[in-house]
C-alpha cells in the first residue's frame, strides 16, 4: 500500500503562535481590523512564533507528562505477550477485573455468558510470547472500542451512553496494531492519544517502510 500523503502537520504541534481566542467573528469595530490582531498578538516581528526546535522541545515535554500521548514513529518493533495483555487491559479501564459489570445490552441486564464471551474475544490467553509491531492506516472513520464488540452497553435500559466507546478515529490515521480478536472482526491498535479495539476492516496494513513515509513525511502541508 501507498497512501496518498494528505496528511496534515504531523505531531502534537507542528506550529505555535500566541494568538488571541474569541468567542465569535467580528462584526464591525476594531476587531474586524488587522491591525487590532497584529497590535494585540504581536505578531508582525516573529516574537511569538516559536522556532523548529522549540516546537520539537514542548512536543517531547507534553509527551513525558502524558502517558496517554505516545510517539508512534519511536514505537517499538517488538513486545512481549505480556506488555501487549497488560495494554489491552488497561484500555479496558473499568472492565479489566473480570467480574459481570451491571449494564444493560439490547434491553436487558447482561448475562454471564454475554461477559465471558467478550472477555473471551480479547483472545489474551493466546498471545505468543514475542509480538511484532504491526503498522497499518484508518481507512475509514471508525469507533475505538474498550472490548472487541460493537454490542451497546448502558447503565439503565432507556439509556442511550453506550459504556464501550472509548472514542472515534478520523480516517487517514496511523496506528500500531498489536493483537487481534479470536473472531477476527477487531484488532487492538494504538494511536498517537488513544488506544482500544477497531473494526478490522478499517485498517490498511502496510510495510514499517511505507507506514514511516506517511506517519513522518519529509514534507508535508499545513492546511488552515
Amino acid at each position: 500500500m501507498n497512501p496518498i500523503r494528505i496528511m496534515g502537520a504531523f505531531g502534537l504541534i507542528c506550529g505555535l503562535s500566541l494568538l488571541p481566542v474569541t468567542g465569535g467573528l467580528a462584526q464591525a469595530g476594531p476587531m474586524s481590523t488587522p491591525e487590532y490582531w497584529q497590535k494585540t498578538a504581536q505578531i508582525h516581528d516573529g516574537t511569538n512564533t516559536m522556532a523548529p526546535e522549540q516546537v520539537r522541545q514542548i512536543n517531547e515535554s507534553i509527551q513525558q507528562r502524558s502517558s496517554s500521548l505516545r510517539d508512534l514513529v519511536s514505537y517499538p518493533a517488538v513486545l512481549t505477550g505480556q506488555q501487549v495483555q497488560q495494554r489491552v487491559y488497561a484500555a479496558m479501564q473499568d472492565y479489566w477485573r473480570g467480574e459481570r459489570p451491571s449494564v444493560y445490552t439490547e434491553g436487558h441486564s447482561l448475562t454471564n455468558e454475554e461477559w465471558m464471551a467478550v472477555r473471551d474475544n480479547c483472545n489474551v490467553d493466546q498471545l505468543p510470547v514475542q509480538i511484532n509491531t504491526r503498522y497499518a492506516v484508518t481507512t475509514q472513520r471508525g469507533n475505538i472500542r474498550l472490548l472487541p464488540s460493537a454490542a451497546v452497553w448502558t447503565n439503565s435500559p432507556d439509556s442511550s451512553l453506550d459504556r464501550l466507546q472509548g472514542t472515534a478515529i478520523d480516517p487517514a490515521q496511523p496506528v500500531v496494531v498489536l493483537a487481534d480478536s479470536k473472531d477476527g472482526n477487531f484488532s487492538y491498535v494504538e494511536s498517537s492519544d488513544y488506544q482500544g479495539w477497531i473494526d478490522r476492516d478499517k485498517l490498511a496494513f502496510t510495510d514499517n517502510n511505507t507506514w514511516l513515509s506517511y506517519a513522518k513525511p519529509a514534507d508535508f502541508a499545513v492546511v488552515t
